[in-house]
């Protein structure tokens, strides 16, 4: 095995829930806000370890607003036109 491949990882999210994780690719992270929000990850073996932050590297939009129309009901007897 190469001492340059990664056998433990630590994720740190910023504003994330969970906020971290040691999963090779973790998944499931949830933000309750929008916003920019930071990562970072320290990726070791047996012969060290690096470390590697990204400021902002995660985009959380806003949640989208519904809208909704009422609909007018219109009745018409058969043979009836409508304009």
């Amino acid at each position: 095995m190469s001492d340059r491949i990664p056998t433990q990882w630590q994720w740190t999210f910023e504003g994330g829930t969970p906020n971290s994780s040691t999963l090779k690719n973790p998944t499931g992270i949830r933000y309750n806000q929008s916003g920019n929000y930071g990562v970072r990850l320290i990726a070791s073996n047996p012969a060290g370890a690096d470390t590697i932050y990204k400021p902002n590297w995660i985009k959380v939009l806003p949640s989208p607003t519904a809208s909704v129309d009422t609909v007018q009901q219109i009745l018409a007897n058969i043979g009836d036109t409508l304009f």
